[in-house]
């Protein structure tokens, strides 16, 4: 029950319901989470963000932090040979991005995005353009900046749109 409990008042009951109501219907009208650009936030919308959530909450805690990145930090860490081995996007430093890519040789059977049964430069490249946003959109919507995307948000989100 604490997960539903949205402004923690130690209880669920309506004044949770009607901010998970509000911020649904905010996100109904916003833009940027018609992340299939159709012009309509809908339920093919949330099926892509469903799959990129899952892909990047590696600890399957309903969050994307830091632990998820400590996950592929261990696990750059068992590989490591030298550091230019870690330089997996070539840019001859060892960044985030780098984890990002790692995260989604993690997820591989998802790596194939034209969907022609093998992974392909193509792919590659598209797979970068699709991180690039992504992170900008995390970056965006972690609106307390905590480093994650949870209820905290939506709650700080609703409290100023009460004002």
């Amino acid at each position: 029950m604490k997960k539903y409990d949205v402004n923690k008042d130690g209880k669920v009951n309506k004044c949770d319901s009607t901010i998970v109501q509000k911020y649904l219907a905010y996100l109904l009208d916003c833009p940027a989470l018609d992340i299939n650009k159709d012009g309509q936030v809908d339920y093919c919308d949330y099926e892509e963000w469903v799959e990129k959530f899952n892909r990047y909450d590696l600890k399957e805690d309903d969050k994307i932090n830091n632990a998820d990145v400590k996950i592929i930090q261990e696990a750059i860490a068992k590989l490591r040979r030298t550091k230019s081995y870690m330089d997996l996007d070539g840019n001859k430093k060892v960044n985030m991005s780098d984890v990002t890519l790692l995260q989604n040789v993690i997820a591989s059977k998802k790596l194939d995005i034209n969907k022609d049964k093998k992974i392909t430069k193509e792919d590659g490249e598209r797979l970068l353009w699709i991180i690039k946003k992504f992170e900008k959109y995390i970056k965006r919507m972690d609106v307390n900046k905590d480093g994650e995307v949870d209820m905290k948000d939506v709650v700080d989100i609703q409290r100023h749109s009460k004002k």
